[in-house]
C-alpha cells in the first residue's frame, strides 16, 4: 500500500476511534432495549433464557425482568394470532445479527454469577457493542467500495460525511439496538458481494449474496427491492440488458443456489409464525399498520420537519446533486436510478411515514452504502473547482454537517423531539443549548410568536375565575385563600369551557388572540401533558376549522416565577408551583360569522391539574 493510502486509512480509523469515544462517553445514557429495539431483542432471551419464545408475555422469573419490559410484553396480548397467541410483531433478523454478542454477554453473566436474566447491564452493553461493530465494519466496507471508483481521499471524505453528517451518528451513539445499523452493514456487504459475483463468479460469491439478501429481507421484508442492485449492475444502456441476461443464464445454477439460501434464512421465522398463528406466513403488524400506495407522503418524508430525511441530514443534498455525474457512477447507474425512487415511494407509503422513535427518516440509512457513490462523485467534482469556489462549498459542507450534529445533541438532551417537530421550530433553535419560553411556544404552535410590542389589545372576550366554593372540584388556591381554583382529576376536558360566538362587530379587525391562565400540577406527566387549547368550530356542522394548543407543564415558572435552570428543554418541569401560561395565536384570514370559539384545558388520560383565571383576549397588529 502506498504511503498516501496508509494515511487515508489511518484517518478513517481515527474517525472510528472518535466514534467509539462518543459511544463510551454516552454509554450510561443509551436505551438499547426500548420500542422497536426491544421487540427485535426479545427473541434472544425468549429462546435461550426465559423459555417464552412462543408465549412472549410470560417469564420464568418476572421479578428479574425490568418493569417496562414486562409491561411492553403484556401489551402484545392485544395483538393476538388466529390461534390466540401473543405475537412479536417484529421479525427475527436483528436478533440473528445480535446473537454472537448476546452469547458472549450471557457467558460472562454466567461466569460472574450475576444477573443472567437477559436484561441486566452486561446484555445491554453487548447489544450496544454489536451496533457499534456493524457500523464501523460497514464503514470499512463502504470505504473499500468507493475506493474502487474514486481516490482514497474522496473515499475517506465520503465515509466521514456519512458518519458525522447523517443520522448514522445518532443511531450509532444514542440509539443502539434498532435495525438500521445492521441493515447499513448488510447493504454494504450486499454491494460488495454484487461486485464479486460480476468480477469473479463462483458458487461461494453467489452463496454469500443469497445469504445477505435473506438477512436483509428477514429484517425488513420490503427491502426485497435491494435485489435491483445486482440485477441492474453493469447496465448503463439498453444495449447492456442482453449481456446481463446472458450472465444470469450462464450462472443459472449459482443464481438458484442464492435464491435457495435466501429462503433458508427465513426458515426460523416461518416456524415461529406457524407455531403461533397456524400459518407459515403471517402479517404480524395488524390491520392498522399498512401501506397506502395511492397516498405516499414523499415530500413530507423527505423534507418535513417532523422526522423528514433532509432537514436532519442536510449534507445528503450533496449526494442527490452527485446523481448528475452519471459517468462517475458506472457500473451502478441503473442500480442507483431504479432503486432509489422505488425505495422512496415504498417507505413513504407506510402509514407512519415519519417513522417515530428515532431521529430523521431512519429507513434512508439503508441506502447510504449506495448513496456514498454519488456523494463521492460530488466531492470529487468540488475538488476540481478553483480555490474560491472550493472554499465556499467547503464552508457550506461543514455547516451542513454541523446542523446534523447540533440537532443530534439537542435531541439527546431533550431540546428537540424530531418526530414531533416542525421546520419553523428547527430553524429557531439551531445551535442553541437551551430553550426559551417562546421556543417552547413555537414548538407547540408551529408558528413564531408575534413580539408583544407589535400587538395592540382590542378587548377581553371572556374570562373564567372559577370562584365557586359550592362545587367539589373548586378548592382553595394554595397560594392565596382569597379565592378558589378548579381541580381537574380524572377528567379529560375542562367542564367549564369558555365558549363564545365570533361576531365581527365585537372582534373588530383582530388578527391575534391571547390565550392565558394560571396553572399548577402535582407532578410531571411525560406524554400526557395538559394543554391549553384554542379552537374555532363551524356553527352548522360542529367541525373544527382551526385548532391551536400549547402544553402547560413545561412553561410554568418561566414568566412570573423566574427559573434559574441552566438548561430548559421540552420536558422542563416545575411541579407544585402556580404560574401563568399564555400564548398568542394568529387567527385564520377568514373567520365565518357565528363560528363557535372555545378556550379550554385538555388533560389527556385524565391527569391531574389545577386551573385558574382562564382568559381570552383579542389583539391586532399595530
Amino acid at each position: 500500500m502506498k504511503i498516501g493510502g496508509q494515511i487515508q486509512r489511518l484517518l478513517l480509523y481515527a474517525n472510528m476511534a472518535v466514534l467509539l469515544i462518543f459511544v463510551f462517553a454516552y454509554k450510561n445514557e443509551q436505551k438499547p432495549l426500548f420500542g422497536d429495539a426491544l421487540g427485535y431483542y426479545l427473541y434472544l432471551p425468549g429462546a435461550f433464557i426465559q423459555n417464552n419464545l412462543f408465549n412472549i408475555d410470560s417469564f420464568n422469573n418476572a421479578k428479574a425482568v425490568p418493569k417496562d419490559v414486562v409491561e411492553y410484553c403484556s401489551l402484545l396480548k392485544e395483538r393476538k394470532s388466529p390461534l390466540g397467541h401473543a405475537v412479536n410483531q417484529y421479525t427475527i433478523g436483528v436478533a440473528i445479527m445480535e446473537l454472537p454478542f448476546f452469547a458472549v454477554g450471557h457467558s460472562i453473566a454466567l461466569l460472574q454469577g450475576g444477573d443472567a436474566s437477559g436484561f441486566s447491564p452486561i446484555y445491554l452493553q453487548f447489544i450496544t457493542l454489536s451496533n457499534c461493530v456493524y457500523l464501523l465494519w460497514g464503514l470499512l466496507i463502504v470505504y473499500g467500495i468507493v475506493k474502487r471508483f474514486f481516490s482514497d481521499w474522496v473515499a475517506l471524505a465520503s465515509c466521514a460525511t456519512l458518519l458525522w453528517g447523517t443520522n448514522l451518528f445518532w443511531f450509532g451513539v444514542f440509539q443502539p439496538g434498532m435495525a438500521h445499523i445492521p441493515l447499513f452493514f448488510l447493504y454494504a456487504c450486499f454491494i460488495k458481494a454484487t461486485i464479486a459475483i460480476h468480477e469473479k463468479p463462483s458458487w461461494y460469491s453467489f452463496s454469500r449474496l443469497g445469504l445477505i439478501l435473506g438477512l436483509i429481507t428477514l429484517i425488513r421484508p420490503v427491502d426485497i427491492v435491494c435485489v435491483l442492485i445486482p440485477l441492474c449492475y453493469n447496465i448503463s444502456t439498453l444495449k447492456d440488458i442482453p449481456l446481463k441476461w446472458k450472465f444470469l443464464m450462464d450462472n443459472i445454477l449459482p443464481v438458484t443456489l442464492a435464491a435457495v439460501l435466501c429462503f433458508v434464512v427465513w426458515i426460523p421465522q416461518l416456524i415461529y409464525w406457524k407455531q403461533l398463528s397456524g400459518s407459515y406466513f403471517f402479517y404480524s403488524y395488524g390491520a392498522g399498520q399498512s401501506f397506502f400506495w395511492n397516498k405516499p407522503k414523499i415530500m413530507e418524508g423527505l423534507m418535513g420537519g417532523n422526522n423528514g430525511w433532509l432537514p436532519y441530514c442536510p449534507v445528503m443534498v450533496l449526494a442527490i446533486v452527485g446523481l448528475i455525474f452519471k459517468n462517475k457512477l458506472k457500473p451502478f447507474n441503473w442500480s442507483i436510478y431504479s432503486l432509489i425512487p422505488i425505495y422512496i415511494y415504498i417507505i413513504y407509503s407506510w402509514y407512519c411515514y415519519n417513522y417515530i422513535n428515532g431521529y430523521g427518516s431512519r429507513p434512508m440509512i439503508h441506502l447510504y452504502p449506495l448513496l456514498a457513490l454519488p456523494l463521492a462523485a460530488f466531492i470529487e467534482g468540488i475538488l476540481k473547482l478553483k480555490i474560491g469556489l472550493k472554499s465556499i462549498v467547503g464552508l457550506l459542507y461543514l455547516f451542513l454537517v454541523a446542523v446534523n450534529m447540533s440537532y443530534s445533541y439537542q435531541q439527546h438532551y431533550g431540546l428537540l423531539l424530531s418526530e414531533a417537530s416542525s421546520t419553523t421550530f428547527n430553524e429557531q433553535i439551531l445551535f442553541k443549548t437551551t430553550l426559551s419560553y417562546n421556543d417552547l411556544l413555537t414548538h407547540d404552535l408551529y408558528e413564531v410568536q408575534a413580539p408583544p410590542g407589535r400587538l395592540k389589545k382590542i378587548a377581553t372576550i371572556a374570562t373564567e375565575a372559577f370562584d365557586d366554593s359550592e362545587n367539589n372540584h373548586y378548592v382553595a388556591n394554595k397560594s392565596s385563600d382569597s379565592h378558589f381554583v378548579y381541580h381537574m382529576t380524572g377528567e379529560e376536558y375542562q367542564p367549564k369551557t369558555i365558549i363564545t360566538v365570533y361576531n365581527k362587530k365585537t372582534w373588530g379587525n383582530a388578527n391575534y388572540v391571547k390565550c392565558s391562565g394560571k396553572f399548577m400540577y402535582p407532578k410531571g406527566y411525560g406524554y400526557n401533558k395538559p394543554v391549553l387549547v384554542f379552537s374555532i368550530n363551524d356553527s352548522a356542522t360542529g367541525n373544527t376549522i382551526f385548532w391551536k394548543g400549547a402544553t402547560i407543564e413545561n412553561k410554568i415558572g418561566l414568566t412570573d416565577n423566574p427559573c434559574h435552570c441552566k438548561t430548559i428543554n421540552l420536558n422542563h418541569c416545575h411541579p407544585n408551583r402556580y404560574g401563568t401560561v399564555y400564548y398568542y395565536a394568529q387567527l385564520p384570514k377568514y373567520m365565518p360569522e357565528g363560528a363557535v370559539v372555545k378556550l379550554y384545558v385538555w388533560c389527556p388520560g385524565g391527569v391531574e391539574a389545577y386551573i385558574d383565571d382562564i382568559c381570552l383576549e383579542t389583539y391586532r397588529t399595530k
